[in-house]
């Protein structure tokens, strides 16, 4: 009952708000336009449009009831009561069942949204389109099988012409063919009877030579047993001697597979032995580049020292000389001094 009363007051408030004409108008409009539509798609979209239009009645009429029951509450009132019609009132049982239909109707538009409602008019568009293509689509098929069918019975035609042809060609074909075998068959057995003579006096001839190669190789045989018979001794002691050098080789290889392991052996401890030798004699050199590069330190030590020791003693003998040369010379000054005083003290005694 609340629903209901919902559904009254939504009705009522777009009755309200609304002008029929209007609305009659654009109703009327929508019709024509989806009529031209349903003309164009065929009867899928004429199907579609009459759906449409029985939605669009029924919820005209449903319109217009609850605009009655809203207009007339007693009524609404009294419908509201109905829980269960009774046996008598058979139009009253029948208005309860359709508004019970009408409900579930309203409940299910009520809960349709307005994008299901898109998608559904979106997919009848798509599902009008589709047959409209299809039937296109059937009809070019159509011509086509129609025009496939005339050009194939055509072919047909031609084909059964050529077929009759044909077999009136290989039913004269057959007779040529059957003559040319009789005619064929005659000079066969002509010819295999003359080939059967020649092959009977060339199987004498040839039974008389194989005859006469027989005895001659038997003949043969006699002449060369004695040869065949000294030819197998020789090679028997041909083998036999080759036996012997095989083994006598087989000996010796042993002999000098034992040597060469042996020598192998040497070899890899020599080669250790040169190893440990190598080995040492890197340490060796580094030790003895070692004690070369001190000794050359030392030595270049020793000559750098040694030139010191030239040039100091140089030095020593140039300054030994130096000096010398200056004792000398202060001397000779100090003679030179002295020996003057000496003659200056003779003079004044001479004149005192």
């Amino acid at each position: 009952e609340e629903e209901e009363e919902e559904g009254e007051q939504e009705i009522e408030e777009e009755g309200n708000g609304d002008d029929d004409e209007d609305l009659a108008a654009a109703a009327d409009a929508r019709r024509k336009q989806r009529q031209a539509q349903a003309h164009r798609h065929g009867s899928a979209g004429a199907a579609a449009l009459a759906v449409e239009q029985a939605g669009r009645r029924l919820r005209d009429s449903t319109r217009m009831l609850l605009r009655l029951l809203v207009n007339n509450p007693r009524a609404a009132a009294l419908v509201a009561q109905i829980q269960t019609p009774t046996e008598g009132c058979e139009d009253l049982v029948e208005l309860h069942q359709e508004l019970g239909k009408l409900r579930s109707i309203m409940f299910e538009r009520l809960l349709t949204t307005v994008d299901e409602e898109k998608t559904r008019a979106a997919y009848l568009k798509e599902l009008t389109f589709r047959s409209s293509r299809t039937k296109e689509e059937l009809e070019k098929l159509q011509a086509e099988h129609q025009q496939l069918s005339t050009q194939v019975d055509k072919e047909m035609g031609e084909c059964t012409e050529i077929i009759s042809r044909l077999q009136h060609q290989l039913q004269q074909v057959e007779k040529h063919s059957d003559e040319i075998t009789v005619k064929l068959e005659s000079d066969t057995q002509r010819k295999e009877a003359a080939e059967e003579e020649r092959f009977q006096a060339s199987r004498l001839v040839i039974d008389n030579q194989l005859e006469s190669l027989r005895k001659e190789l038997q003949q043969t045989q006699e002449k060369h047993k004695k040869s065949e018979a000294a030819l197998r001794k020789r090679k028997f002691k041909l083998e036999s001697e080759i036996e012997t050098w095989i083994k006598k080789y087989d000996v010796e290889m042993q002999e000098k597979q034992t040597q060469i392991d042996t020598i192998n052996e040497q070899y890899e401890q020599e080669k250790e032995q040169l190893a440990e030798l190598q080995k040492r004699f890197d340490d060796l050199e580094v030790e003895y580049n070692v004690i070369m590069n001190e000794r050359r330190l030392e030595r270049e030590a020793r000559e750098a020292a040694e030139a010191e020791m030239q040039r100091m003693v140089k030095a020593a003998l140039l300054l030994q000389n130096f000096w010398r040369s200056y004792k000398c010379r202060k001397a000779m000054k100090k003679a030179q001094k002295g020996k003057g005083k000496s003659s200056a003290k003779k003079g004044k005694k001479k004149k005192g």
